[in-house]
């Protein structure tokens, strides 16, 4: 090969030459630049970058379902991540539009991300996972008390409180901040009489309002079941002396009836409001079968829009060590909640088949007051009264939490200071704070 001559005769400069060995390279590094760029769009040209447009809440609890809305998300749910605040939650619907995502167990404030095959992540909103507060009403103080769920230390609110003598289930109102229970019979000062009345506890303020059932509602009888509210501070309670489901309006005491000739009250172990299918759930140990005579533990469904009524019957395998049930509640998903006394054991049931999904065993669990979900954690929280100590011959209120999905279990002491005075705890609930 002849080397490259950029001077010719007498030294004069080739420009003839040059400017055509540039236009050679000119030329090459131009097809290169092309070809990688043809190659570039190869490999990302598949690829459109998702559009994030709405996330349908910026706030919610555990087990809340959220739909972020957008463009080009894709379909396939493995592709898909989706976190809060660094925990991930479980994506159970993919569309190129939206992706439906389950709020975590300890999920916390925080900002929602989406990572896309493992790498594109695309931030969504800051997202509020609300703090919430357990409480339990102490009988021999008069006195509510927010429970810390770690230590077991308690704080008063409120003074004198009547309440505590027939209780029928507490809930709490996010709409008035207000911890409500449903007292069976608090004697009237001036007249003695025994009257229903709802007891409504400003949880800020410890501030009281006292709220009858007017008298025309009683003249079948005053004995109700199971005390439950929906997120609008609807009560609902069971007037079991006219078989008929009662929507209570908090602010007169008055009742208006849903359904008829239900079957529930004998023997109930608690009832919540569904939001997801507009029901009153409750629990009934003894659910005479109408057909046999026998009585089994159910789950009573009560459609608060029309009256309709369905019985879930829980399945006989699973009563094979004994049939006596606590302290039933549920989830934001619909799932419900329920202690098997003779297993010992925290069931999580399928309202719709009375199937258990999973469970806890081996859990001490005694004189109990009633049990929630937690939202923070997706625990199930449950206070015992506690019996009495062999030894000692004390008594020890406790808290337990187990956790069915993940198999775990732990308690608390109530501290012994809170205790002086005795130690009858009436009516748990949770609420947000």
């Amino acid at each position: 090969m002849k080397p490259l001559r950029l001077f010719g005769a007498a030294g004069k400069f080739n420009l003839s030459l040059l400017d055509c060995y540039f236009t050679r390279f000119a030329v090459v590094a131009l097809m290169l630049l092309l070809l990688g760029a043809c190659s570039k769009t190869e490999n990302t040209g598949s690829f459109t970058p998702p559009k994030v447009e709405v996330i349908d809440a910026l706030s919610g609890a555990v087990g809340d379902t959220l739909t972020i809305k957008g463009t080009d998300f894709g379909v396939n749910k493995a592709e898909i991540e989706v976190t809060f605040n660094g925990v991930t939650g479980e994506v159970v619907e993919a569309d190129p539009a939206f992706i439906k995502v389950v709020v975590p167990d300890k999920a916390i404030s925080g900002l929602v991300k989406i990572t896309l095959k493992g790498s594109d992540i695309y931030k969504v909103a800051s997202f509020t996972v609300p703090s919430f507060d357990l409480f339990i009403f102490h009988n021999n103080e008069k006195k509510l008390a927010r429970i810390n769920i770690e230590k077991g230390t308690l704080t008063y609110i409120g003074e004198n409180i009547e309440y505590g003598v027939n209780t029928c289930g507490s809930a709490y109102s996010i709409k008035t901040q207000e911890y409500i229970g449903f007292e069976n019979g608090v004697k009237d000062g001036a007249t003695g009489k025994v009257t229903p009345t709802l007891v409504r506890i400003n949880v800020k303020t410890g501030a009281v309002k006292y709220v009858t059932i007017p008298e025309k509602f009683l003249a079948k009888g005053a004995d109700f079941r199971d005390f439950a509210m929906d997120s609008e501070s609807n009560g609902y309670v069971f007037h079991y002396n006219i078989k008929k489901l009662a929507k209570v309006n908090i602010e007169t005491g008055e009742l208006t009836y849903i359904g008829e000739d239900i079957r529930y009250g004998e023997n109930t172990r608690g009832a919540m409001y569904c939001q997801k299918t507009e029901e009153y759930v409750g629990f009934e140990n003894d659910l005479k079968d109408t057909a046999t005579g026998k009585s089994a533990p159910a789950i009573v469904r009560v459609n608060v829009k029309t009256g309709q009524v369905k019985y879930v019957s829980i399945p006989a395998e699973y009563l094979l060590k004994g049939t006596n049930f606590r302290d039933f509640t549920m989830d934001a998903a619909g799932n419900g909640y329920v202690f098997q006394d003779d297993d010992h054991m925290l069931a999580k049931l399928d309202i719709e088949t009375g199937k258990i999904k999973n469970f806890v065993k081996d859990i001490r669990y005694e004189n109990t007051r009633g049990g929630r979900i937690y939202p923070r954690t997706g625990e199930y929280i449950g206070f015992a009264n506690g019996v009495v100590d062999g030894e000692t011959k004390k008594i020890y209120p406790y808290l337990i939490h187990a956790n069915p999905n993940y198999g775990s279990k732990s308690s608390v002491n109530i501290s012994a200071k809170y205790l002086t005075k005795g130690t009858d705890f009436r009516d748990f609930c949770v609420g947000p704070n």
